[in-house]
């Protein structure tokens, strides 16, 4: 089954990074080498704060379910990135850009989703029906109100050069409109609002329909078959909170 690769984004770029040489020596790097320190002290952040938390509000530890909420936290609640008109695709961002900040304000004053990285793998009889279960979970002592739904469905964008070869960009197209159909629900009813009371869990069955249309467009111009991703986003009413899914 194809999985995503990267799952997250950390701070890579124009890094002010000590060097060897002195005690006072720094240049300025770039690549992969600069955002792997950074997304690790972002998770072990998480973590201090988590254990702290639990100390604080007399919780038990648990070193192995810390790990596993910190890696959720930080997957639901990353800063999805975009080129100016488009979300980039996970492929290019896996679930967003990590934040610290963003995962404890998710944790203490919203909700967060215990299965944030959704691979719906191949679709080999070409469906074009994809249907997945996300929980949300309030761990808070608030009556948490999710709405205004947002589903982000992306495929790959085409453009036919000045000699009228079809090319893949590799950039994000939206699919919207008559392109795509999504639903929501829980417990096989349609919902547009979600309230979940302090300490509690809903689970949410979304399904993203791909329009008859939509599917002849990627047989013609996928015929090795295509790709479609995106993000699913539950905002909370009375806040700017979000959590999502990929």
């Amino acid at each position: 089954m194809l999985t995503l690769d990267p799952a997250v984004t950390s701070v890579g770029g124009m890094v002010y990074s000590a060097v060897p040489g002195g005690t006072d020596t720094y240049e300025v790097y770039s690549g992969t080498s600069m955002a792997t320190p950074n997304m690790s002290g972002t998770y072990a952040n998480l973590l201090s704060f988590l254990r702290s938390y639990c100390v604080q509000n007399g919780i038990a530890p648990d070193k192995i379910g810390h790990a596993e909420l910190a890696r959720d936290l930080i997957f639901s609640s990353a800063v999805l990135l975009d080129n100016g008109s488009f979300l980039y695709s996970p492929r290019k961002q896996g679930s967003g850009l990590a934040s610290a900040a963003a995962a404890i304000e998710n944790y203490t004053k919203g909700a967060y989703l215990t299965n944030p990285l959704e691979e719906l793998g191949h679709d080999p009889e070409k469906t074009g029906v994809y249907k997945m279960s996300l929980e949300l979970k309030n761990d808070t002592a608030e009556t948490l109100t999710y709405g205004d739904f947002e589903t982000h469905v992306l495929t790959d964008f085409l453009m036919t050069d000045e000699d009228s070869v079809i090319l893949n960009t590799l950039n994000p197209d939206v699919l919207d409109g008559d392109q795509v159909n999504v639903t929501y629900e829980v417990s096989g009813s349609p919902v547009t609002e979600l309230s979940l009371v302090p300490h509690s869990s809903v689970t949410v069955d979304v399904t993203v329909t791909l329009s008859a249309a939509q599917k002849a467009y990627f047989d013609e111009y996928f015929t090795n078959g295509a790709y479609v991703e995106g993000y699913v986003v539950f905002r909370q009413h009375s806040s700017d909170l979000m959590t999502h899914a990929t």
